[in-house]
């Protein structure tokens, strides 16, 4: 097995989905988080040290303030730390895999040998530290994708904002969770890329049709009687908030993509570490090997002669 190939190979690939990620990532092309790395998670905290001191013995509705505040700088912190992680490990991973491809495509053309041992070793740290850093970046990345969210509140699949559930008008979520999570409200960055959080268009269709459902049911959602069935309308959506925008869904298939080839950047620095390790030994016997002078060789053929 030609390990130096492997060990090129597996950089090379490195490079090569790094930079595709940090040209689709959408905090470094500025499509998300544009404040995330400068919001200042010290003024949330020294509000919520404020309230907690004030409230010296709070009631139902001072706890859930202080709980809000508190789950402010979690969520602040994760995410200034997701913006320069994001930046970070993918600037990391495009160097190591630009300077191991380089190392390992001389050493495949039997440019440098003396130094594989070096290169070997080079690869093994590198790549250690790229695994840890990136996989750092997709574990924050995929928590925020999955559980924070942007504002969009949470809606129906066709887009309505209240279904008739027989009794009243409810909501795309459970209000009840609402006591302990306020956010169950919002769709979750991992949502938005259905169709209800974007351009839709058998709903902007229907929205010509003044027969259809949408058109008849749309309404001013300030002012419904939740409790009592308006007409013949099963769902109601809110009279002009039509959606034209495709913003969500782009952002979607951008944090996706980066994710997914953030994980195979982590599979190809366990590569390259495993083939650093083998081109390691690799010049270790090399380096081992002892030419043999070239006054015995000649004695040798003397003596046969």
């Amino acid at each position: 097995m030609n390990y130096t190939l492997i060990f090129f190979l597996c950089a090379l690939a490195i490079l090569i989905m790094s930079i595709i990620s940090i040209c689709v990532a959408p905090i470094i092309n500025g499509f998300l988080g544009e404040d995330w790395g400068t919001d200042n998670c010290q003024l949330y905290s020294d509000e919520y040290n404020y309230l907690k001191g004030k409230y010296t013995n709070p009631n139902n509705q001072q706890k859930q303030d202080l709980d809000i505040r508190k789950k402010s700088i979690n969520i602040c912190k994760r995410k200034k730390a997701m913006h320069g992680l994001e930046y970070g490990s993918l600037v990391y991973d495009i160097a190591i895999g630009g300077i191991c491809s380089l190392l390992g495509l001389l050493h495949y053309l039997e440019i440098g040998k003396t130094i594989e041992k070096k290169t070997g070793l080079f690869g093994i740290i590198t790549g250690i530290i790229g695994f840890i850093i990136t996989m750092i970046y997709i574990g924050f990345s995929c928590y925020i994708f999955t559980n924070d969210n942007k504002g969009d509140i949470k809606l129906f699949s066709n887009g309505a904002h209240f279904k008739w559930n027989g009794v009243k008008y409810v909501y795309a979520y459970d209000e009840n969770k609402m006591i302990d999570n306020l956010d169950i409200q919002y769709a979750s960055y991992s949502e938005l890329g259905q169709k209800q959080y974007n351009y839709d268009s058998e709903l902007y269709k229907s929205s010509l049709e003044q027969t259809s459902e949408y058109y008849e049911c749309k309404r001013d959602l300030s002012i419904i009687q939740r409790e009592s069935k308006d007409a013949d309308c099963d769902y109601l959506w809110e009279n002009g908030n039509f959606n034209y925008s495709i913003d969500n869904k782009y952002i979607y298939d951008r944090w996706i993509t980066t994710i997914v080839f953030s994980i195979f950047i982590v599979v190809c620095n366990i590569a390259l570490i495993l083939f650093a390790f083998f081109l390691r030994n690799l010049g270790d016997s090399t380096q081992g090997t002892t030419p043999i002078p070239m006054s015995s060789v000649n004695a040798l053929e003397n003596k046969a002669e």
